[in-house]
């Protein structure tokens, strides 16, 4: 297939976020995340 230059550019980036997207699912099904309030206050705290 042949593509200009700001198509590649485009899918590129397209391929990336939903890499991101995915390496964020698997997070979340392995039970890796934390509340983003309790984050927060943990930021909070160490100032």
């Amino acid at each position: 297939m042949v593509q200009n230059r700001d198509s590649h550019a485009r899918m590129q980036e397209t391929i990336a976020l939903l890499k991101i997207l995915a390496h964020g699912k698997e997070q979340i099904e392995a039970g890796k995340v934390q509340d983003a309030a309790d984050v927060i206050a943990s930021l909070r705290a160490q100032r």
